[in-house]
């Protein structure tokens, strides 16, 4: 297979479909297909970056993307998605809104402390403010993400938070 990050993931989309319709019947992707095989597949080298995975937004990840500058809407999972998500980082021009879908993960915003979050909890990061997303020790995790203003630059600033 190439090593281009976009033909990784229109695989992984489509094997993930594929996997749904042989176990679950289903025309759609199934959540939780699609988040083990970005789990599996994000820790063989050079894949990393398979541990998020953007549906929408400015900037095309795979075929099956909604092309907008309006709103990017995205799924990470955890551990995996670690080295990203842990990096303190400000959007200057976004505002973020993260939805715990599975397990139990820790958000750092800019004047409070770590906080841990489990699937149905909500975090709003309003535009500008440091934040940071870190596993719970090395327990599985995964999050949907959803930013306005996906296009407008700089798209991310980094900021300090301490470490993690």
């Amino acid at each position: 297979m190439t090593d281009d990050p976009r033909t990784h993931r229109e695989k992984l989309l489509e094997d993930a479909l594929r996997q749904s319709k042989a176990t679950r019947g289903t025309r759609a992707v199934a959540l939780d297909v699609l988040l083990k095989l970005m789990k599996e597949r994000s820790c063989s080298p050079g894949t990393a970056f398979l541990s998020s995975l953007y549906f929408a937004g400015a900037f095309d990840d795979h075929p099956y993307f909604l092309h907008n500058r309006e709103v990017a809407i995205g799924l990470a999972v955890l551990p995996e998605d670690r080295s990203k998500a842990g990096q303190s980082k400000r959007h200057p021009h976004q505002k973020e809104i993260l939805v715990v879908i599975a397990g139990r993960l820790l958000v750092e915003l800019e004047g409070e402390p770590l906080t841990e979050k489990r699937a149905g909890d909500v975090v709003v990061i309003e535009p500008g403010r440091c934040h940071r997303v870190i596993p719970v020790e090395n327990e599985d995790a995964a999050y949907l993400f959803v930013k306005t203003r996906p296009g407008d630059e700089p798209r991310e600033e980094e900021c300090s938070l301490g470490n993690p």
